[in-house]
């Protein structure tokens, strides 16, 4: 039976099929080596994957597993640069993870679906813990239907 940790491991999934561009880290997983061993620099870009839930309401009832659920939340993608530059690049990543999500369905059976809409790009942020970052934020709303 689909459930939302489910939908979280779809869309953590459809992230890493569609985005090599640069390491992407789920929550509470380790961070990246954040240094390219060939350079002895840090990595110009990586990118943080957030699911927040944030409402869940019956749509419809019916039979004990057959009401329609449906889970609201918000997937953000934090997109880090290195502070002092690559603005530019940051907003291209944004734009670019965005479009992965854009009007998508998927982690989809007869039942349930996973399905997310438009994203906008929040404002930026450099007071990350160590000050070596500036970090923007696609927002990507989606919901989650399923019966229950």
């Amino acid at each position: 039976m689909p459930d939302y940790a489910g939908a979280e491991q779809a869309i953590e999934a459809r992230l890493l099929e569609n985005w090599n561009t640069t390491p992407a880290v789920m929550m509470n997983d380790p961070l990246p080596d954040l240094v390219d061993p060939d350079t002895n620099m840090p990595i110009p870009a990586w990118v943080l994957c957030e699911i927040l839930e944030t409402d869940r309401n019956t749509e419809s009832f019916g039979t004990p597993g057959g009401s329609a659920m449906l889970s609201m939340g918000i997937i953000n993608l934090h997109v880090f640069v290195t502070v002092g530059g690559g603005r530019a690049l940051q907003r291209q990543y944004c734009e670019s993870l965005g479009q992965i999500f854009q009007k998508k369905e998927f982690y989809q059976s007869p039942g349930y679906a996973v399905r997310s809409w438009v994203p906008h790009i929040l404002g930026g942020d450099s007071r990350s813990d160590d000050g070596n970052w500036f970090v923007r934020t696609v927002a990507i709303p989606f919901e989650f239907w399923h019966l229950g």
